[in-house]
């Protein structure tokens, strides 16, 4: 058998920096654990904070007699705050009616920083899965809502954009006035029904 000096022997037993060599070790290991977590958790407060946007502006929306396109932008300027969105997000308000056995675009308008296009009657149809059963010749609102989430360390999350559409009725039973120009008249499109 061979036998190691004494110092060698003594430093193999000494546990007086363990602690310390332990902690070095495993100090890493949790900073990464809590950046993981955190991102996670950052990731659905993100998503849950969308959702909750856009229900509350659908419920401002469903209790309007006359909308006008600054009236959505400005909603879209609450929904930036509410969904704490950093400028990529969209909101997209679109009146339907049910009308001999279809479901039809009133009026349709967006706002937002992605150029996203009014819906019209061509688009709805990929639409429609997200739209409930409407009674014939009811009218409803629906609220189309949008924003990019960038993960805030790359600990692999990709950046992704969260959607939402909820569709409501109007309180008032009626349908919501489309006015573009100020005067409390209907604005409606004459191309569309």
């Amino acid at each position: 058998m061979i036998r190691t000096p004494n110092t060698l022997r003594h430093f193999l037993r000494n546990e007086t920096a363990a602690v310390s060599v332990e902690a070095a070790i495993m100090m890493p290991v949790l900073m990464i654990f809590c950046l993981v977590i955190y991102t996670y958790f950052d990731s659905y407060r993100k998503g849950l904070g969308l959702t909750k946007a856009s229900y509350a502006l659908s419920d401002v929306i469903s209790r309007q007699d006359l909308i006008t396109p600054e009236f959505i932008d400005g909603l879209h300027d609450i929904f930036d705050f509410i969904a704490a969105a950093d400028g990529d997000s969209f909101i997209r308000v679109t009146q339907l009616r049910h009308q001999g056995g279809e479901v039809q675009v009133i009026w349709s308008y967006a706002t937002g920083a992605n150029d996203v296009e009014a819906l019209t009657q061509a688009t709805l149809q990929a639409y429609l899965d997200h739209i409930p059963t409407m009674r014939p010749a009811e009218h409803m609102v629906a609220l189309e809502a949008s924003a990019v989430y960038a993960p805030a360390f790359n600990i692999g999350l990709p950046v992704r954009r969260s959607y939402s559409m909820i569709a409501s009725r109007q309180r008032g039973g009626t349908k919501a006035i489309w006015d573009t120009n100020g005067d409390g008249l209907d604005d409606t499109p004459a191309n569309w029904p």
